[in-house]
């Protein structure tokens, strides 16, 4: 069973990396948005905090605060995951058809051995990013 969860994670990723180079939002990027670019995830999680204090309602900014804190997790574990998905369900509810938000609770999810819920989430990205 782990390895067919394994393969269908393979494969979910696979596709989402494919969609990312053909299908994509068009976005002007912000300094967040410079620095998540850059993997400067330490800047882009203060920049991304401090805004969506002044945005409380900018599904955006928890999104790409999420992802910044997704890969900012493989170099520094101490990053509390369980709060990192609240901000991701956060967003989901401002904005269900952000597949970028879905591919980061994805990433996260994996990290918690979460593997249902990441397969899950990595299907929904996959869909959104298809459907657009």
């Amino acid at each position: 069973m782990a390895t067919l969860k394994n393969y269908l994670l393979s494969v979910t990723l696979c596709a989402l990396f494919i969609s990312s180079f053909s299908i994509g939002e068009c976005k002007s990027l912000n300094k967040g948005d410079e620095y998540f670019e850059q993997s400067n995830f330490v800047s882009a999680i203060d920049y991304y905090k401090k805004e969506m204090k002044k945005s409380p309602k900018n599904a955006y900014l928890y999104s790409q605060y999420c992802g910044a804190e997704s890969y900012l997790y493989e170099s520094d574990k101490s990053i509390n995951l369980n709060e990192t998905i609240e901000l991701c369900n956060k967003a989901l509810n401002l904005n269900p058809k952000n597949a970028d938000t879905y591919f980061y609770r994805g990433r996260i999810n994996q990290f918690l051995n979460n593997d249902d819920l990441a397969i899950d989430d990595y299907s929904n990205a996959i869909k959104l990013n298809f459907s657009i």
